[in-house]
């Protein structure tokens, strides 16, 4: 290997490595509070047609959630695709991760998403009453880059 080459595959790997320090170092901006009122307590049984709207609080994250029979279909869904390791997971309001409600793989790297529709199929464990809201959660900050409380379907307005 020569000097130029080698020096070439030295830059490379600080560059690596301090995008890296630099994404640990910007962490803690991207961190949210409880999502929704936090009380750790389901809201109502959330069932097929009920939505949530993404808050986004980092990477650009923004869209809605939609449940079906089987499925999660997120529409105009936005993500940079950044972060470290990013997954979607239907979660209880300020209570702890269920393991068995994550939706998604790792998402980053899999982006940039720009009002993308995905339908993530629901895992066996998500029965009404196990969850409230839904995040894209990045597992090694513990933080939210997006996230939505269900709510009811709205019923049109009727004149009686």
């Amino acid at each position: 290997m020569t000097v130029r080459r080698m020096r070439a595959y030295c830059e490379r790997i600080l560059e690596m490595m301090m995008r890296r320090v630099l994404a640990l170092c910007l962490l803690p901006a991207c961190a949210s509070g409880p999502l929704g009122d936090g009380d750790g307590v389901v809201n109502g049984d959330v069932g097929p047609g009920w939505t949530a709207t993404l808050v986004g609080t980092a990477h650009d994250v923004a869209g809605t959630a939609t449940l079906t029979e089987d499925a999660v279909v997120l529409t105009d869904f936005d993500y940079d695709g950044g972060g470290l390791n990013a997954r979607v997971y239907l979660v209880v309001d300020g209570a702890p991760f269920d393991p068995a409600l994550e939706l998604t793989d790792n998402l980053v790297g899999t982006g940039p998403y720009a009002g993308d529709t995905l339908t993530l199929p629901l895992p066996s464990d998500a029965t009404a009453g196990s969850f409230d809201a839904i995040t894209l959660w990045c597992v090694p900050a513990a933080v939210s880059f997006g996230f939505g409380v269900f709510e009811p379907p709205t019923t049109g307005d009727t004149d009686g």
